[in-house]
């Protein structure tokens, strides 16, 4: 699969990572799905919408958290 920006040869990273817990037959098949395609391209766009530079990324409100915790929260959602 390739999407923009993003390439996966094949679920044989993801498989050397897991050892057998993965169903490398449904991985493969769902790695190449057009509905998986699009998911992810949805998905890189709301990032580049929403200026998203590093994952976790939390936002509250559309406004991304500078830092994580309760009290930032808190002051977020107040």
């Amino acid at each position: 699969m390739e999407v923009e920006g993003l390439r996966l040869s094949g679920p044989e990273p993801a498989a050397s990572a897991f050892k057998g817990a993965l169903d490398l037959q449904r991985l493969a098949a769902d790695v190449n799905a057009p509905e998986v395609t699009a998911r992810i391209q949805r998905d890189l766009q709301d990032a580049r919408t929403l200026q998203v530079t590093a994952t976790p990324e939390y936002f509250v409100n559309g406004r991304p958290m500078p830092s994580f915790g309760e009290q930032q929260l808190r002051t977020l959602v107040a």
